[in-house]
């Protein structure tokens, strides 16, 4: 009697995160949208320091940071548009 409990449990249970799924519940993850992010707010620190319009850096007014920093734009927003358009 106690078996059949348990697995009717876990049959309401599955049942639940589907629903979630079909209805758009599960929306992106979490962690990816936050490297994401990152990649993204670290990208502008770089363009900043590579442009010389923020110092204190050994990358300060060095164009190869400016570089950098818009590839690594570019790669955090591609990212995050993976993400949206993978989450749907």
């Amino acid at each position: 009697m106690k078996i059949l409990a348990t697995e009717k449990k876990y049959q309401e249970a599955g049942w639940r995160c589907e629903d979630n799924q079909q209805e758009g519940g599960v929306e992106m993850k979490l962690l990816p949208t936050i490297v994401a992010g990152l990649a993204v707010v670290v990208g502008i620190v770089w363009i900043l320091q590579g442009a010389g319009l923020l110092g204190g850096s050994f990358m300060t007014g060095r164009t190869e940071w400016f570089w950098i920093g818009i590839a690594t734009v570019l790669a955090g927003c591609a990212a995050f548009l993976w993400l949206r358009r993978r989450s749907r």
